[in-house]
């Protein structure tokens, strides 16, 4: 499963990402009622609600932007439609506020 092998598009100054890179994204401590979560967290989280809900994950493309802060990923399951066509999942946090966990 390639995670970095399509690029998102329409996100200006986001870069492709490996899921080894995504791992290392430090994230800031809590502060007040604000409690960020690690991208690598998201993603792992997304996954295994996928799973439970009977879907498997046939490739991924993760990006970050502005200093690693904004996350976005897109999921491709392996569930067929038709011929050629797939479900998808769109993910997207972030570690700054400026985006809540969607």
């Amino acid at each position: 499963m390639s995670t970095v092998g399509s690029y998102l598009q329409g996100l200006r100054a986001a870069r492709g990402v490996s899921l080894e890179e995504l791992s290392r994204v430090p994230c800031p401590e809590p502060r007040g009622r604000w409690r960020p979560v690690p991208h690598a967290d998201v993603l792992t989280y997304a996954e295994k609600a996928l799973a439970d809900a009977g879907y498997s994950i046939n490739g991924m493309s993760l990006a970050l932007s502005r200093d690693d802060a904004r996350f976005f990923a897109t999921l491709t399951l392996r569930t067929p439609l038709s011929e050629g066509v797939n479900l998808a999942v769109g993910l997207r946090s972030s570690t700054d506020k400026s985006i809540s966990l969607q």
